[in-house]
């Protein structure tokens, strides 16, 4: 298909977001007492990942007063990340460098910002699970 991603760096965004998508769910996890009250909220953290990564919905399509949820998304570094390695390089013909372009403007992609998802990503990573950690503290006391 002419994938211009390498794997490694493909396998290295997967890996980092299923880390921080399992940091989600220990907060929820360990946040509540009973594990079938869990299993019923875990829709509620991952829908709106969907929602608000900008892969499906545009983020210039959502309310103003909705959009700041983006940041606090892991899915939504992910994307970003994703995006920026298959589109950055050269796509081929200007007709496919504007296409290219125009999934990274839909996106909200900037090539220059691809660090600063990674740090996100990882911030959000550190913030998640220590945050599990503080509430397995206080069940721990209890």
């Amino acid at each position: 298909m002419g994938y211009n991603l390498r794997f490694g760096m493909h396998f290295v965004i997967l890996y980092s977001l299923a880390m921080s998508g399992t940091a989600m769910s220990m907060v929820l996890g360990s946040s509540v007492e009973d594990p079938k009250l869990a299993v019923e909220f875990l829709p509620m953290t991952f829908v709106p990942q969907i929602l608000f990564s900008g892969f499906f919905i545009a983020q210039s399509l959502i309310p103003v007063w909705l959009r700041w949820l983006q940041y606090v998304m892991p899915l939504t570094y992910a994307v970003k990340l994703e995006l920026a390695g298959e589109f950055d390089r050269d796509c081929g013909s200007d007709q496919a460098n504007q296409n290219c372009d125009s999934v990274l403007d839909n996106a909200s992609v900037d090539l220059d910002d691809v660090w600063w998802y990674w740090l996100a990503l990882l911030a959000v990573f550190i913030i998640l699970r220590s945050s599990a950690l503080v509430f397995l503290k206080r069940k721990a006391d209890k």
